[in-house]
């Protein structure tokens, strides 16, 4: 049986590109996810968050792959923000120590004033 197929929204909130992930990110169903990244690192200083509020489960390539491309945005004068995590996803975030390379969020709102005040750029 293969694996689910992973639904990712996408919207804007300024000029910050919105991912939102539906479901448990995972290795063998987080291709869609991969894909929309590679898009838009290759822009110069994009700015991505990902909406995790629809997100069940995170494995550890996920966590992997929020680093690298938070890595790549930044070397491109871009940055990538998480936001909109359920508790235990936010427990995992903290105990990782993502926090250290990308910023953290608690919803929409804190978004939006970030976007509103311009945000910082990585680096």
């Amino acid at each position: 049986m293969p694996p689910p197929i992973l639904e990712v929204a996408k919207y804007r909130v300024g000029s910050v590109v919105v991912l939102k992930p539906s479901g448990d990110v995972r290795v063998r169903n987080m291709l869609v996810l991969r894909k929309e990244f590679e898009e838009l690192a290759d822009r110069p200083k994009v700015r991505v968050a990902v909406d995790l509020s629809d997100v069940t489960f995170l494995d550890s390539s996920a966590i992997g792959l929020f680093t690298n491309v938070a890595n790549r945005l930044g070397a491109g004068g871009g940055m990538l923000f998480l936001f909109g995590c359920n508790k235990d996803l936010g427990d995992l975030l903290e105990m990782t120590n993502i926090g250290e390379i990308v910023p953290v969020l608690r919803d929409l709102e804190e978004l939006e004033g970030i976007e509103a005040r311009g945000a910082p750029r990585a680096g």
